[in-house]
């Protein structure tokens, strides 16, 4: 599983990088496409991240929580980033209030519940709950933005064949 992490990390920092320094002279005019790729490169970045204290610190092996609490401090960010520059993209550059709303107010309340769960250790039942939870706050999170996306895709006419 090591090894997968380390994979993960070095992977992710190396598309990190080149959307940061490879892309910028082909789309440095474009501020649509500009403003996608930053989002994507610090979402990128954010997943190395998250992959990299994985692996050194081994909250896998250590604890179930622990691994559980890290991926959702760290995965609802990046989510909400990756999401955004795809509507950004979509969208030419307008990205509404509340679906940026959506993902502040949902790291918001998941980083609540984690920190709830963990204010009592020794009640192992309401750590997994406040873990269910924040979970399922995610993944509604995430259906809202592939309902947008999906919502977005489909207004875009395809470009005929030439």
């Amino acid at each position: 599983m090591k090894e997968v992490q380390f994979s993960a990390v070095v992977l992710l920092w190396v598309l990190a990088a080149l959307l940061a320094w490879q892309l910028p002279n082909k789309v440095r005019e474009d501020k649509v496409t500009n403003r996608s790729r930053w989002l994507m490169v610090i979402g990128l970045t954010l997943l190395g991240t998250q992959f990299l204290l994985q692996y050194i610190f081994g909250f896998r092996e250590k604890s179930f929580a622990q691994a559980v609490m890290l991926n959702l401090a760290i995965f609802i960010p990046c989510a909400v980033l990756l999401s955004l520059s795809v509507l950004n993209l979509q969208r030419q550059g307008h990205i509404h209030r509340n679906e940026i709303a959506v993902g502040c107010y949902t790291y918001l309340l998941a980083i609540v519940l984690l920190v709830w769960g963990q204010l009592k250790p020794e009640n192992t039942l309401l750590t997994y709950l406040t873990e269910i939870i924040a979970s399922s706050v995610y993944a509604a999170m995430q259906f809202f933005y592939s309902c947008r996306i999906r919502k977005e895709q489909r207004r875009i006419k395809p470009v005929s064949a030439l």
